[in-house]
């Protein structure tokens, strides 16, 4: 059982950084952070926005 909660936490982990990777990359396709040069500071307002 304890290895499939480590496996659990992995995937979990490894799915937010992919997700997290994408995130970024694609910063300009989101209208709402497209105008904001810095990528930190974008990608703060959309999760702001998105955590809202």
């Amino acid at each position: 059982m304890k290895q499939v909660r480590i496996w659990t936490r992995r995937v979990s982990l490894a799915i937010f950084a992919v997700s997290a990777i994408y995130v970024v990359t694609h910063l300009n396709d989101y209208p709402e952070v497209s105008h904001i040069e810095s990528k930190t500071e974008a990608f703060a307002v959309l999760m702001f926005k998105v955590l809202r």
